[in-house]
């Protein structure tokens, strides 16, 4: 059809931009019988295809089709092309879109950065390219020219606005955290509705990603002060206490003293030992051979009649009454009041 111009058996008649064979089929009625007549009807139209690369897939009328296919079949219609026709021209630049945004440093590395459009939600990845390209017609001193990770085809030219700075010294560079923004003018709709659909995509995810940046700098900060605060409760626990400071998961049996701001640890010996109660006119006395328990709960003392007063003795840092003949072990039964925290938000519909 293409070659001879003719659909079937019919001669196809050219109009303006085309060749067309369009006709009802001719039908004769017979009594009590139906009858269904078929003719086929074409239009052959010649259209241009653009390709921005050589075996890459480009867009038709009826869809995208593949390059070394040679045809496209959608429902009733069919795109044949030949290479042999082809027409190759010299790449041009256009714009896509243009609008104001902040550029920022990705990395230490100087090579990688983000430009952040925070109006629009768009945040687009870049890698510096060299000096001007002449293909450039925008390119001139004042402009910089970008690379965008993951779009081959597409390049970034930005230009700083102008705004008043004090002077840049060694000292000043080194707490910069952000370059100046850089813009063109006007926001314009965007040509490529897909590259406004990615940009926005990796504007969340850098989003996203900012926000648990931000959070480990924070529980980093956290962690340094609770580093501090143990250290300095190590110092002056140990001043009042060398086994209330050993409770902070320091070895076992291991016992601080301090001096300064520095804590000696001095290793003990462990033993078990089983006491026996003496009555004495002070009360029950705790007696393990001619020792009983120190007040700090962990350490053995020369036994004394009236070492403990009030009835109360300290094992391991836990209370023990006498009762019924025995070291009965006092349990916390009084709570104190706390405010209660919210353990989770709601989410909510927009």
């Amino acid at each position: 059809m293409i070659n001879n111009k003719r659909c079937g058996e019919h001669e196809m008649i050219p109009t303006e931009d085309k060749f067309v064979f369009l006709h009802e089929p001719q039908t004769i009625g017979y009594w009590m019988q139906t009858i269904d007549w078929e003719i086929l009807n074409c239009v052959l139209e010649q259209v241009h295809l653009h390709q921005l690369m050589e075996d890459e897939d480009f867009l038709t009328p009826i869809g995208k089709a593949s390059a070394l296919s040679g045809a496209l079949s959608h429902n009733h219609l069919t795109l044949v092309w030949d290479t042999k026709y082809t027409h190759k021209v010299q790449h041009e630049l256009h714009k896509v879109e243009n609008g104001t945004g902040i550029l920022l440093m990705k990395t230490e590395n100087s090579k990688y950065f983000r430009l952040l459009d925070n109006d629009r939600q768009l945040d687009f990845h870049l890698t510096l390219q060299p000096p001007c390209d002449p293909k450039q017609t925008s390119c001139t001193n004042r402009t910089t020219s970008f690379n965008m990770v993951g779009q081959a085809k597409l390049l970034v030219v930005t230009a700083a606005i102008m705004e008043k700075y004090p002077p840049i010294t060694v000292k000043s560079a080194a707490v910069i955290e952000k370059a100046p923004r850089t813009t063109v003018e006007n926001s314009t709709p965007s040509s490529d509705p897909e590259l406004d659909s990615a940009a926005n995509k990796q504007y969340l995810q850098d989003l996203s990603t900012d926000r648990d940046n931000e959070l480990g700098r924070l529980f980093q900060s956290i962690e340094c002060d609770v580093r501090k605060a143990k250290h300095e409760r190590a110092i002056i626990a140990a001043q009042y206490n060398g086994w209330l400071a050993a409770s902070l998961k320091l070895p076992l049996c291991a016992k601080l003293q301090a001096f300064g701001q520095t804590a000696v640890v001095i290793q003990c010996k462990v033993i078990n030992a089983t006491f026996e109660t003496v009555i004495t006119p002070c009360g029950p006395q705790p007696k393990f051979k001619n020792y009983t328990i120190n007040l700090d709960g962990w350490e053995l003392v020369k036994y004394s009649p009236c070492y403990w007063t009030n009835g109360f003795v300290n094992f391991n840092d836990k209370p023990y009454a006498f009762r019924n003949n025995t070291w009965k072990r006092i349990d916390p039964n009084i709570i104190l009041p706390e405010r209660t925290l919210a353990h989770s938000f709601r989410y909510e519909d927009v």
